[in-house]
């Protein structure tokens, strides 16, 4: 027996529908509108490399020195793009961000669809994935002004939609060590050796 009628059901998907569309849109509005608001030494060398990496036509600048790790997919790197659009070095940094926070998103509905949830449970998904961090520091990290972890976000959410859909097939301890290289490879890529550890838990997680 259904613990909720179809009817309340839907209420509680529509809310969190509109909850989480709202959530999306103070993203946008944020960093579209509001980049200085939390301005620090951090966020404006994130700010001026992406204008770097424009002007020198190069992915890791000469004249630019990392500090922790060299990164090929960051707001930085995407913020170029929108820098040779648009001139304002600013408005591209936020306008990274919010493509950041949809690939964000887009990795946490493919784990969703992965592992069959229903629609109200995707929508508790996303609700939650969008407003459990709510403090300046958290939000800073994810979604808004740098988006530092974001892409280590992805690339979690499609390592576990992975191995969702491949623990329903055969042979999956030999299936999964085997795509779990390739996978590694564009995490090893895109934001460093570090970030392969999402990866080597689940390729050596045997199932019998």
């Amino acid at each position: 027996m259904s613990i909720m009628s179809k009817s309340t059901e839907k209420k509680i998907a529509t809310g969190l529908a509109a909850g989480s569309a709202a959530f999306i849109l103070l993203i946008f509005i944020t960093n579209l509108f509001h980049y200085n608001y939390h301005m620090n030494a951090d966020i404006a060398s994130e700010t001026i490399l992406g204008e770097v990496i424009w002007k020198s036509r190069q992915i890791i600048p000469d004249t630019w020195y990392p500090s922790t790790e060299v990164r090929i997919i960051s707001i930085p790197n995407l913020a170029s793009l929108f820098y040779g659009l648009t001139g304002n070095m600013i408005l591209s940094s936020g306008l990274a961000c919010c493509m950041m926070s949809i690939l964000v998103l887009i990795a946490i509905l493919l784990f969703i669809k992965s592992v069959e949830m229903t629609k109200a449970g995707g929508l508790m998904m996303v609700f939650l994935c969008l407003s459990i961090p709510s403090g300046l520091t958290m939000l800073e990290l994810l979604y808004l002004y740098a988006g530092y972890y974001a892409i280590h976000v992805v690339i979690l959410f499609v390592t576990l939609a992975m191995y969702a859909s491949l623990i329903k097939e055969r042979n999956i301890v030999y299936k999964f060590i085997g795509g779990g290289y390739f996978a590694c490879l564009p995490a090893w890529f895109t934001r460093g050796k570090r970030n392969s550890c999402h990866l080597w838990t689940a390729i050596w997680y045997r199932i019998d």
